[in-house]
C-alpha cells in the first residue's frame, strides 16, 4: 500500500478499536478517489491481519460499497 493508503487503514483500525472498546467514535464515510489508491481487498486483508477473529464482509452496492467488521476482540 502507498503512503496515503497506509495512513488511511491505520486510522480505520484505530476507529474500529475505539468502537469495540466502547469508546465514542466518529463513523467515517470514505470516498476513495484521485488522492488515494487502495482497493477494498487491501483494506480487508489489512483488517484480517489486525483483527484475526473478526468477521469481515464486503457489501457491493449500486452507488457505494461497504466493508463491514463484526465480532471484534480488542486487547
Amino acid at each position: 500500500m502507498g503512503d496515503g493508503s497506509s495512513a488511511l487503514v491505520e486510522e480505520i483500525e484505530a476507529t474500529i478499536k475505539g468502537a469495540a472498546s466502547g469508546s465514542r467514535v466518529l463513523i467515517i464515510r470514505l470516498v476513495v478517489g484521485k488522492g488515494i489508491s487502495v482497493s477494498k481487498m487491501e483494506i480487508v486483508s489489512y483488517l484480517h491481519d489486525k483483527f484475526p477473529g473478526a468477521s469481515i464482509e464486503i457489501h457491493d452496492g449500486k452507488q457505494s460499497d461497504a466493508v463491514v467488521v463484526k465480532d471484534i476482540e480488542v486487547e
